[in-house]
């Protein structure tokens, strides 16, 4: 029997993989899963069924002989090789829904370990937010406005917490919340984060809390302070709103992504703010998220001396395998301090003192009559913003890029400005002959 008054989000998703057929009434099969996953099992669907469509065969009942192309075609246009696990969990969903008969996925498991083998590499991780490029973000955030008390609020919590995104967008105040994963005390010691259910313990059979000292980090309890201010403090309801671009706030509960929608556009402002060139910072800002916020704070408090079993509770994670790779090394060979400014055969050339997030450095260099600003991003290996292999930046060189474009490599070894100065020199030289190829001249 149809339930057309159900109004959990996911019973759309449920529909279209049951092929119309409605949940019970108590919508118990919803929550078998989170949002989240729901979002992802949607989304794996649509691309594998708009592939059968332009190919012109029949998604369902799946097969091996529909699900292989499918695999050639995710992999070959660059796609993770995990997308197609999700896809492969999404066909058995709908063929128990629907009940077809199983596929037989033994027939495909050389083919599987053939894919992962030739196509599989490392998890594409974010970058870390670490502290010192958190306070100067947050130095520039407007504590008066909704969106700058928001966002300072989001990023100060989340990093100091170690909070994933969805623990973030459902808190609520000093009460659990009707829908809330959790609730947030302030205390005069500091800060309660308290958690009805999490990622790692999703059906509730452990409390989990996380205590944030105010000794520690003074600037949650400030940033906290700020947003109560301007959108009040009521028990129960979510900590964090929706605000509009003429920063009004809405009173709706913010969505998962909204989280890595903040990181990135602070990043981002931070960068420009600095001098960074418009589309290297752009490109930079992209490999933030939300995750940047745990990252962040395990990289940091390891470099400040922090022992990995601290870091490991702090963060609940259940192995030491997982806190290591939340814990990054320093890129671009750690943050040497770099010459200020230096002047040589007439050319002025003026680069930050200290890096900017990810280790970027901004400058600009007086050539002829003309100002250029540019930007130099350190070895990096992890690049979601350019697709270009020529424009991404090299695993083993320093990448500078000016008006949008890469116009020059640098050995990892060598000094940044010593060895920009004939390298930009050459590089606006040759400007009128073409784009950048690669290649040293």
């Amino acid at each position: 029997m149809a339930n057309p008054n159900t109004g959990h989000p996911a019973a759309p998703i449920y529909r279209l993989f049951s092929g119309g057929v409605e949940p019970d009434e108590d919508e118990y099969e919803l929550d078998s899963k989170t949002w989240a996953t729901w979002r992802r099992y949607r989304a794996a669907f649509n691309s594998y069924c708009a592939f059968c469509e332009e190919t012109g065969v029949q998604p369902f009942p799946a097969s091996a002989g529909t699900v292989r192309p499918f695999v050639r075609h995710v992999v070959k246009a660059g796609g993770a090789v995990v997308s197609c696990d999700i896809t492969r969990q999404v066909i058995m969903m709908v063929h128990k829904l629907r009940g077809y008969p199983p596929v037989v996925w033994d027939s495909m498991d050389l083919f599987y370990q053939g894919v992962r083998r030739r196509h599989g590499g490392p998890r594409r991780q974010a970058q870390p937010l670490r502290a010192e490029d958190l306070q100067a973000i947050l130095g520039r955030l407007d504590p008066a406005s909704s969106r700058g008390a928001r966002d300072g609020a989001i990023l100060a919590l989340g990093w100091a917490g170690a909070l994933r995104s969805e623990e973030i967008t459902r808190l609520a105040w000093d009460a659990p919340g009707i829908d809330g994963k959790g609730h947030i005390v302030t205390r005069p010691a500091g800060v309660e984060v308290h958690f009805r259910r999490t990622k790692t313990d999703q059906t509730g059979r452990e409390a989990q809390q996380v205590i944030i000292p105010a000794p520690d980090v003074p600037l949650v309890m400030t940033w906290l302070d700020h947003w109560q201010r301007v959108a009040g403090r009521v028990p129960g309801r979510f900590t964090f709103s929706q605000v509009s671009r003429c920063d009004r706030i809405l009173w709706k509960p913010m969505a998962p992504t909204g989280v890595t929608a903040v990181v990135r556009r602070r990043v981002l402002d931070f960068l420009l703010a600095g001098g960074a060139e418009k589309v290297a910072a752009v490109a930079l800002a992209s490999s933030y998220r939300s995750h940047s916020l745990r990252s962040g704070y395990a990289t940091s408090a390891a470099a400040g001396g922090v022992v990995e079993a601290e870091i490991r509770e702090h963060c609940r994670h259940k192995s030491a395998e997982t806190t290591a790779g939340y814990i990054r090394p320093e890129v671009g060979g750690g943050r040497a301090q770099r010459p200020i400014a230096m002047n040589t055969d007439g050319v002025d050339l003026r680069l930050s003192e200290h890096p900017g997030p990810s280790g970027v450095f901004c400058g600009s260099a007086q050539l002829e009559d003309a100002v250029v600003t540019f930007s130099v991003v350190p070895p990096q290996r992890l690049w979601q913003g350019y697709t270009h292999p020529v424009q991404r930046p090299d695993p083993t060189r320093w990448s500078v890029y000016a008006d949008g474009s890469l116009i020059a490599r640098i050995e990892r070894d060598e000094d940044v400005g010593p060895a920009l100065l004939p390298l930009l020199q050459s590089a606006f030289a040759r400007a009128s002959s073409g784009p950048y190829d690669g290649e040293e001249s």
